[in-house]
């Protein structure tokens, strides 16, 4: 399967310290493995554009667009109030 980065996403990516990364591109690994992993929350945020947002590490979600092209990576607290 191919992943696509965005700028954003690498941008984002770049901000958070290491440890947050490692634990970041594992959850990528996850969900390229298996999408539907229950522990990822995915669901749906955008269903024209095919926009979907999942719960990765301590409080940060992800975007993602079909298929597999990470959007942005942002906290969680922003996602409840955008």
């Amino acid at each position: 399967m191919k992943l696509y980065l965005t700028a954003a996403y690498l941008r984002d990516r770049a901000k958070l310290p290491p440890d947050l990364r490692r634990r970041l591109d594992a959850r990528v690994g996850m969900l390229l493995k298996n999408p539907r992993d229950s522990s990822l929350l995915i669901k749906k945020v955008d269903s024209e554009k095919g926009i979907w947002a999942a719960r990765i590490i301590d409080g940060h979600m992800l975007t993602l667009q079909s298929p597999f092209i990470l959007r942005r990576i942002f906290p969680y607290e922003t996602a409840q109030t955008a």
